[in-house]
């Protein structure tokens, strides 16, 4: 099943695939493709975004956005990747642009074969430019952003949030969450 124009599972909102494809596979949301974003319509730039993420292997980039644009030209991304013994960056991207925002790294050790298959991340996108990533629950990353950012991000343009994979074209997402930041 092709989840864009599909009902969430809460009901109510829509999803839209801004970037790529996206169908379900066991009963999450997957996405079968690079640089792919699957978003739903907030009535607010400042919420809080979650959902489970299952990697496709031990190469992987996945995660959340907040702060999208219509077009999928603008948000800012929190992505889990297989880099420095499992590191989350945060992203800004605008037209083609990428700015790496900070990056926590050594989030697990060992090969990355022995490392959780799965994670529940959040991302919260906060008045004043807070920026907060959780994983189970523990703060992971958080960042401020800029006088120029904040006028750029949170508006009333940019208020989609949901799925994002930058080059894993074999991993899934479960139990999405929008809530207020």
């Amino acid at each position: 099943t092709n989840l864009d124009g599909q009902t969430t599972a809460g009901g109510g909102l829509t999803w839209n695939a801004v970037r790529g494809t996206w169908r379900i596979r066991g009963n999450q949301a997957d996405a079968n493709n690079n640089d792919v974003a699957l978003a739903v319509a907030a009535t607010s730039p400042y919420r809080a975004v979650e959902a489970t993420t299952y990697r496709g292997g031990t190469t992987f980039d996945i995660g959340l956005f907040v702060n999208m644009n219509a077009g999928g030209t603008q948000f800012i991304s929190a992505e889990l990747t297989n880099a420095n013994n499992g590191e989350l960056q945060i992203w800004r991207y605008s037209n083609g642009g990428w700015t790496l925002l900070t990056s926590t790294s050594n989030l697990y050790s060992g090969p990355a074969s022995g490392w959780p298959t799965s994670a529940t991340m959040r991302m919260t996108s906060a008045p004043g430019g807070a920026l907060t990533v959780t994983i189970y629950g523990s703060v992971v990353a958080t960042y401020t952003l800029s006088a120029g950012d904040q006028a750029t991000y949170q508006n009333a343009s940019h208020q989609n949030f949901g799925l994002y994979s930058y080059y894993d074209g074999d991993s899934r997402w479960d139990d999405f969450h929008l809530d207020s930041a």
